[in-house]
């Protein structure tokens, strides 16, 4: 509709004013438009990094008081203070009942109910049951600690590739701003595309350049 019944020397004198002006708005606004993906590019790059670290948080919390009780077992000490615990247990009462029940009821069918054998026997059954309670206590506590460790690693890799990821982005943003610092202002733009358009158009006469030079500084601020 803007060109109908126009000269065809006047359509193109219009085009190329309006072309030359375009190019030049349109580098600034790619420049804002990167700088803005960028930042929602940080951004995701938080989320993830945060939801990582909560979701490893719980495994983080079994891991660290599981190191503390094996240290604790480790030293004579810490192993005579468990099993003096594990000794005035319910836990060691049930199954100490029931292992001198079976050997009681053994040794009086095969008629060695005053043996030696029996009495030895009955005499090891706490020693044997705290060995067996202190060994998977200590296997207990070594597999959370490794749930513990697991957890460590996946917190320190999500870091790590949140920190890289971050540092590219933001270099990606810093480049961003040196080009938009670069790009000039509204009213030198329009003075560019009019200058531009102006150029293009003087071809056609000293109205083709006015008419070019009118229509570039415009389209230049779009």
């Amino acid at each position: 509709m803007l060109f109908n019944g126009m000269q065809p020397e006047k359509k193109e004198m219009l085009l190329s004013g309006y072309q030359t002006g375009l190019h030049k708005g349109g580098a600034g606004k790619a420049a804002s438009a990167q700088s803005d993906a960028t930042n929602r590019g940080i951004d995701l790059q938080r989320d993830q990094w945060q939801t990582t670290m909560n979701n490893l948080k719980p495994y983080m919390a079994a891991g660290q008081p599981a190191l503390q009780q094996l240290q604790s077992l480790s030293t004579l000490q810490g192993q005579n203070d468990a099993l003096n615990g594990y000794y005035n247990s319910s836990q060691f009462s049930n199954l100490a009942n029931q292992a001198r029940y079976q050997q009681l009821a053994s040794a009086e069918a095969t008629g060695g109910l005053g043996s030696t054998a029996t009495a030895n026997g009955l005499a090891a059954l706490a020693p044997q049951l705290g060995q067996n309670w202190l060994s998977n206590q200590m296997q207990n506590q070594s597999n959370l600690l490794g749930i513990g460790m697991n957890a460590a690693a996946g917190q320190a890799s999500a870091g790590q590739s949140y920190a890289n990821n971050t540092q590219q982005l933001l270099q990606q943003n810093a480049n961003s701003v040196a080009a938009q610092s670069n790009q000039p202002s509204g009213t030198q733009k329009f003075v560019g595309g009019a200058a531009a358009g102006a150029s293009a158009g003087a071809a056609f006469g000293p109205w083709g350049a006015a008419i070019g030079g009118a229509v570039g500084g415009l389209s230049s601020l779009f």
